[in-house]
């Protein structure tokens, strides 16, 4: 696990998610994010569904979606469009 700072706390995350917001972090703008690890509390099922159900709008409505594999390996270097 990893720390990060967000919203006036300090979470705990993997350490794959916390490359990249190392790769997306830019010191001179801000970015409003939606991180399905991070918005929705993995271990509590009726948040997880009731969240699941709301993903389509989510995605519908965002300007940008990145899809993260991790850093780029043999088996994730070809997976840009």
């Amino acid at each position: 696990e990893h720390d990060i700072f967000c919203d006036g706390r300090i979470l705990k995350v993997t350490a794959n998610l916390s490359l990249l917001l190392t790769r997306l972090r830019t010191p001179d703008s801000s970015q409003l994010l939606w991180i399905d690890a991070i918005c929705i509390n993995q271990n509590d099922l009726g948040e997880r569904s009731q969240r699941v159900s709301h993903m389509g709008k989510i995605y519908k409505n965002a300007e940008v979606m990145l899809m993260w594999l991790g850093d780029r390996r043999t088996y994730t270097g070809h997976a840009v469009p």
